[in-house]
Parts: structure tokens; sequence; C-alpha cells
């Protein structure tokens, strides 16, 4: 009976070590500055959370000058790696944003295929516009003119415009009272309603 009693007790203790050590209490005082290149934000909080560094982590958007850099990893921090820093002291990183792209060729192309094609590039903020004047070449219901141009490069959070022609580029459809279009000369109302033709001149007799 002892022993089992004391095999619990031993258990106990064991378990409550191990939490102890799991839990990484925070440190005090001064140490050298982990490295957060490369990492992703949870990675990095990861890092810190296991070092015991409580400051907490300012994470700064930017556009890293080297292009190797991926997406959503870190390029820059402060501290810098294996600089003494306090425990307590707030850690800001440098995380790579979306990098700016090259504006794909869309002239000619439906409202619905110019906004996929762009979707493709990464550029999600898309304005449809009409142009104010007529332009040569230009399509009924097709893309006219984009902003920027094609092959510029842009962020993909700047808006793109795509412009269409003038509706008035179009020949205007006029549609009768059954639905149907008007065809040239259907129009009647020009012509008096009582109006009859003219009877045809006969020859004289020349006799």
């Amino acid at each position: 009976m002892r022993r089992s009693i004391l095999l619990l007790v031993l258990l106990a203790a064991g378990g409550c070590a191990g939490l102890i050590k799991a839990a990484r209490p925070a440190r005090t005082g001064q140490f050298p500055m982990p490295s957060l290149i490369g990492k992703t934000k949870g990675q990095a909080e990861d890092t810190l959370a296991v070092e015991g560094k409580t400051g907490g982590l300012d994470v700064q958007v930017t556009d890293c000058k080297d292009e190797a850099v991926k997406e959503g990893t870190i390029c820059e921090q402060t501290p810098e790696p294996g600089q003494t820093t306090q425990a307590g002291g707030p850690t800001v990183v440098y995380i790579q944003g979306k990098r700016d792209a090259r504006m794909p060729d869309v002239v000619g192309k439906t409202v619905e295929e110019a906004k996929k094609i762009l979707a493709e590039a990464g550029f999600t903020v898309v304005e449809v516009r009409t142009l104010e004047t007529p332009r040569a070449g230009c399509v009924p219901k097709r893309i006219c003119v984009t902003s920027p141009e094609a092959g510029v490069r842009a962020h993909p959070t700047v808006p793109k415009s795509l412009f269409l022609p003038p509706d008035d580029d179009q020949p205007p459809v006029h549609a009768t009272t059954d639905g149907k279009p008007d065809q040239p000369g259907d129009d009647q109302g020009d012509k008096p309603k009582d109006e009859k033709p003219k009877d045809e001149e006969k020859p004289k007799d020349i006799f």
C-alpha cells in the first residue's frame, strides 16, 4: 500500500515538472536577441515565446530590398539578431508584402474575361469605367483602354481601371410596339394618314 502511494506521488511530481518545463517562464533582464529573419509572423511569435521574451511583436508590412525574400516572411528586425535586448522590450519585424506585378494586356476582352485575367495576375481591385469620347479601334462592349497600360509594373492593392467605349459608339436600335427592332423604312410617321397616292397621269388622245 505504501509503495503504491509513493509511486503516485512520484508520478504527480514528474507531471508537474513537465508542465513547468513546457511553460517556459518569462525571462528577466537582458539576453541576446534570436534571429527571426526568414520566418513568418507565427514562427516569430513561437520563437520569442520559447526564448521567454514578453515585449510583444510589432509587425510592419514593407517591400524588402532583397527580391528573393518570399511574401509573408521577415526580412528585417529590431533589435537585430544577436543584439542584447531587454526581455520585456518590444520587437519590430518587417514582413514582405505583396510585390508589384506587370499589368496584363486585356484590351479587346470582355469585362468578365478581363477581370479573370487580372485576378490570376494578383490584381483584384478593378474599376470599370466608360470613356467620355469615342476612340478609333474600340469595339463595343470590349475593353478599349486600361490604366495602367499593359506591361507596366503596379502594386496589387492599387485599383486598376478598365475603360469601355461610349454607348453611343453602337448604332441605336429602336423597338416597335410589338417588341421587334424597327426596320429602316418602317416608320410611317412622316406620311399623312389620309394621303392617297396620286392618280397616274393618263396620256392625252392624239386623235
